[in-house]
């Protein structure tokens, strides 16, 4: 890694405060409803779900009006799934051939608590049953009519890594 990386980084390096995080039952919007959600993960190493973070910035002086239309978001994503019709509840799985996909396990979104010049970071953290649950996710009008709320204040990202969880040592 070079130094021009390192300093790409420093966008996600601070602290990040938990706005709103959901499961496949609620979405929790308070602090101690968050703290309880937070201490009983599903991302697990043995159930081998499938992690994104999606790291986006967006201006300092509009975070406030960002943080109103991410709860929106978040809501979408957490209770979309396709097909719609499905007896469970949960959706079918996803796949390059179709564009089904299933609920996600967990959804949250944090901010960061400081700003990195003009601009505020912000994590959109989701566990889902595959990354092809969660690419076919962003193909319903659903999901990109609530992400169209917030994309004009969208000035870097979305960088979107995928990874698997290894070692879980929860500290909420």
């Amino acid at each position: 890694m070079g130094w021009l990386d390192a300093y790409e980084l420093l966008p996600l390096a601070g602290v990040y405060a938990s706005l709103l995080a959901g499961d496949r039952k609620k979405v929790f919007d308070s602090g101690p409803a968050i703290a309880s959600f937070l201490a009983q993960q599903e991302d697990t190493p043995e159930r081998r779900l499938v992690t994104v973070v999606n790291h986006v910035m967006v201006p300092d002086d509009v975070h406030g009006l960002v943080e109103a239309k991410v709860g929106p978001l978040l809501k979408v994503a957490q209770n979309t799934f396709e097909p719609k019709s499905d007896a469970n509840g949960l959706g079918q799985p996803g796949s390059k051939e179709n564009l089904n996909y299933r609920k996600a396990f967990s959804t949250e979104i944090l901010a960061n608590t400081n700003r990195y010049g003009s601009l505020r970071s912000y994590l959109m953290h989701g566990v889902w049953d595959s990354v092809w649950d969660h690419e076919n996710s962003h193909l319903d009008p659903r999901f990109q009519q609530a992400f169209m709320q917030v994309a004009p204040y969208v000035v870097s990202g979305p960088s979107e890594p995928f990874y698997h969880t290894l070692l879980l040592m929860n500290r909420a």
